[in-house]
């Protein structure tokens, strides 16, 4: 088998596996290393470049990594490899937007209660970074650069409105216990 066709495969894997409308947002992911086994790291990569935002600090790392640990016990090698390397140095910005762009894809593909699933996979671990590194007294405050980046995220996964006409605060903490989320998320 050629390489072209081997890489257009794999990129066809990646775009089942994410369920991408688009083949380009895959083949762009492919080509940042990602393959089908990388779909659930996904969610992870708006976390990483949010802790890089003011410099990823230790707790910060390790938050991440506790995170990710209790989520994923096991990650391919090639998932893991990709997660080292956003905690070692920052995701390049092509790949933060083209991340963006496929978790937005995934999400307007969504029955609801999934969009808010995947919101909250999204959103919350960004807010738990930020709040890793604990402000300037240590009290889990968030910075101002941190959190504009997390609103414009949220604004870009939106929450679906309720059939129950329950708020969104009482349904999102359905969500959070069903699937076991510990973490706030800013609606």
């Amino acid at each position: 088998m050629s390489r072209d066709h081997s890489t257009h495969d794999d990129a066809g894997g990646l775009q089942r596996a994410l369920g991408l409308p688009d083949p380009w947002l895959a083949r762009v992911l492919r080509d940042f290393g990602f393959d089908d086994t990388c779909a659930p790291i996904l969610p992870w990569l708006p976390a990483c470049a949010v802790g890089w935002i003011d410099g990823l600090t230790m707790r910060e790392h390790e938050r991440l990594t506790a995170l990710i640990m209790a989520r994923h016990g096991q990650l391919s090698p090639r998932a893991a490899r990709l997660l080292i390397a956003w905690l070692a140095h920052p995701p390049p910005p092509s790949l933060v937007r083209v991340g963006r762009r496929a978790l937005e894809a995934q999400h307007a593909r969504l029955p609801a209660a999934e969009r808010e699933a995947l919101r909250a996979l999204v959103i919350g671990p960004c807010v738990e970074v930020a709040r890793a590194s604990g402000g300037a007294f240590g009290f889990g405050a968030i910075s101002a650069a941190e959190s504009a980046a997390i609103r414009q995220l949220s604004d870009r996964l939106p929450a679906p409105p309720t059939a129950s006409g329950r708020g969104s605060e009482e349904h999102t903490s359905e969500l959070q216990s069903r699937f076991g989320i510990s973490y706030a998320v800013f609606c």
